[in-house]
């Protein structure tokens, strides 16, 4: 009976379990916020890469397409590695 008193005592005019409970809500709504912020940016940056990513794959296509059309190898305009004197 002494566990029951203490739980539903008020402190500064508050009933302790509503306070819990409020408290709880709180949490609670807190966790669905950050929930969602999570999920729209991890939505955003999986866009921004996807969208990325087709734009590599574009250009890597056009120098593929521009190397075999005019019989050009990427290793030809690769630094050359001096040779060694010693």
């Amino acid at each position: 009976m002494a566990i029951i008193k203490d739980m539903n005592q008020k402190v500064h005019g508050i009933d302790k379990r509503k306070f819990r409970n409020s408290i709880g809500d709180l949490a609670d709504q807190l966790r669905l916020i950050e929930q969602k912020i999570t999920m729209g940016t991890d939505n955003s940056i999986d866009i921004n890469y996807k969208e990325q990513q087709k734009e590599i794959n574009r250009v890597y296509s056009s120098v593929q397409n521009i190397t075999k059309s005019d019989n050009l190898l990427m290793s030809d305009y690769a630094p050359k590695a001096k040779k060694r004197l010693s």
